[in-house]
């Protein structure tokens, strides 16, 4: 092990221990020094990131929505139009998301399911 390599494990294991490392993404993964990288990689993912949880964050409050429509379904045609709809939303959204950021599908069987169960 040369001199520099002491010097980056030994500033590690101080960061480590003033908790300076400590991050939701990175728990259980081994720092990668060795892979070069592009100028401004760590700005463009962290940019990818923000911009992937604001349109998540977007993206619930419309996804709150379709339950509501689920209830009002006439029919369980109607209901599964609207799931299938619903599901084909979310799908395109998540093409735009990171995949920690995805959004659930919804399960046709459970709504259908919950939906006979409401009072008509």
């Amino acid at each position: 092990m040369s001199w520099i390599d002491r010097v980056v494990e030994q500033k590690v294991a101080e960061a480590i221990a003033r908790d300076e490392l400590v991050s939701p993404t990175m728990h259980g993964k081994a720092l990668d020094l060795d892979t070069q990288r592009i100028d401004g990689w760590w700005a463009d993912q962290f940019v990818k990131r923000e911009r992937s949880r604001i349109l998540r964050d977007d993206s619930l409050v419309q996804r709150a929505t379709y339950p509501v429509r689920f209830w009002k379904a006439a029919t369980v045609a109607e209901l599964t139009d609207i799931v299938a709809e619903a599901n084909r939303w979310i799908v395109s959204v998540n093409g735009r998301l990171v995949a920690a950021d995805a959004l659930e599908l919804f399960d046709p069987r459970d709504v259908v399911d919950t939906w006979r169960t409401l009072p008509r």
